[in-house]
C-alpha cells in the first residue's frame, strides 16, 4: 500500500484552484436552485391568496355554502386571468347559484 504524499509546488496551486472553482460552481448552483424554489413558492402562495380573497368575497355576498362550493371549483386554478374572471362574476351575479353556474361553465 502506497502512502499518499502531500501535493506541493505548482501541482498544489492547480489542485487548490480546481477545488475553489468546483466549490464556487456548486455554491452558484445552490443559489440558483434556491431562487427558483423561492419564486415557485411565492407564485403558489400568491394564487392561494387570490383564491382566499375570492372565497371571502363570495362568503360576504352569497354566504358560506356558496363560498365553500366556489372553493372546491377554483382550488386548482393557477391562472390570474381566470381568477380575475371569477372576481368579475362575483360582482355581476345576482345570486350564488348564478355565480356557481358561471364558474362551472367557464372552467
Amino acid at each position: 500500500m502506497e502512502i499518499a504524499r502531500p501535493v506541493t509546488g505548482e501541482g498544489r496551486t492547480t489542485l487548490d484552484e480546481r477545488v475553489q472553482a468546483t466549490y464556487a460552481a456548486l455554491k452558484a448552483k445552490g443559489r440558483e436552485e434556491g431562487l427558483e424554489q423561492g419564486l415557485s413558492q411565492g407564485i403558489r402562495r400568491g394564487f392561494e391568496r387570490e383564491r382566499e380573497l375570492l372565497i371571502k368575497q363570495t362568503q360576504l355576498r352569497f354566504g358560506a355554502e356558496t363560498a365553500n362550493d366556489l372553493a372546491r371549483h377554483i382550488a386548482g386554478i393557477a391562472d390570474h386571468e381566470q381568477l380575475l374572471a371569477v372576481c368579475g362574476w362575483i360582482s355581476d351575479c345576482a345570486s350564488g347559484s348564478e355565480l356557481l353556474d358561471r364558474v362551472r361553465a367557464g372552467f
